[in-house]
């Protein structure tokens, strides 16, 4: 079975494969499929995230589908709704970017595109850059 199906199968029925559906169980999962393809498996997926977020972040895929699923903070636990929706809006992007992976060079489209985001990001935060006071006399 190839892995977009399997995370297909696992949303649908987490209980066959030792999950209690929570995010927190389907995030370990996902882990350990990462581990057993010596972390290649979401090669990307960091970075097609922070494109969807639009901003840059220090979290990792698991935190910034969080940020992008709940509008608040998260509390940890996170609440039952809060958790609802995050697993909901993790298989979602999850498909879409194995989908978006998939074609040859899929993962190198990616860091290409998450690299030429980055340097629009660089610009725009130079350009908001205020000019230095410079009243206290040094150059």
């Amino acid at each position: 079975m190839e892995y977009r199906q399997l995370f297909r199968e696992i949303h649908k029925r987490p209980g066959m494969y030792g999950l209690d559906g929570s995010y927190k169980s389907y995030e370990a999962f996902l882990m350990g499929c990462d581990a057993g393809n010596d972390w290649g498996l979401f090669s990307g997926f960091r970075e097609w995230l922070i494109m969807r977020l639009g901003a840059r972040s220090g979290f990792g895929w698991s935190g910034l589908v969080l940020q992008l699923a709940l509008s608040e903070e998260p509390s940890i636990p996170l609440s039952p709704g809060s958790d609802a929706k995050a697993v909901e809006l993790l298989f979602e992007l999850l498909d879409q970017f194995m989908e978006e992976r998939a074609p040859a060079h899929g993962v190198a489209n990616i860091f290409e595109r998450h690299q030429a985001w980055l340097s629009t990001q660089t610009r725009v935060a130079l350009l908001r850059v205020p000019d230095q006071d410079h009243s206290h006399g040094l150059p």
